[in-house]
């Protein structure tokens, strides 16, 4: 039992010593590079409540969607080969105020489409796009800078965007 211990404490040791060393600089990202998928941060894994605690009509709605939104990860219940996936890692959505949108990917426009809101449930709001935009499908959800189109709910996938600068 001893010499197990010591193994251990001298393989964790050695794997800290040898990934650890202060005085080298963290890499720097490439200029062009997005960002990776990232997981979910524990605040926005409850976006319901704190979407509906903020009182939304349509407008207020259209109006918190307009700007740019960069993708962030994705997330499937029923299809978990494609939860937080890289596949969008550099999409970014820009919704205008003339119901316009650009899908841009690595920085280059890829779509444009145009989008109305609609009403999703008794409560929460859908985009419609003519043509479809893949990653906006589902309830829309809002939570400071974050913005999740809910799909789960009907064994689809859900996309989150956080607000770009």
């Amino acid at each position: 039992m001893p010499r197990y211990r010591i193994f251990s404490l001298s393989l964790f040791l050695f794997l800290v010593l040898t990934n650890c060393n202060p005085d080298e600089p963290a890499p720097e990202k490439e200029e062009n590079a997005c960002n990776e998928a990232a997981a979910p941060a524990p605040a926005e894994l409850n976006l319901v409540s704190c979407h509906r605690s903020i009182s939304r009509d349509s407008v207020a709605t259209e109006s918190a969607l307009l700007g740019v939104w960069d993708w962030e990860y994705i997330t499937c219940f029923w299809r978990t080969e494609k939860a937080n996936g890289e596949d969008f890692k550099c999409l970014s959505i820009e919704f205008k105020a003339d119901h316009t949108l650009i899908v841009k990917e690595s920085g280059k426009i890829t779509q444009t489409a145009r989008w109305k809101i609609f009403r999703g449930d008794p409560v929460l709001f859908v985009i419609k796009t003519e043509p479809l935009v893949p990653q906006v499908v589902g309830r829309i959800l809002f939570c400071k800078d974050v913005l999740e189109f809910n799909d789960s709910y009907v064994d689809g996938c859900d996309n989150y965007f956080r607000k770009g600068k």
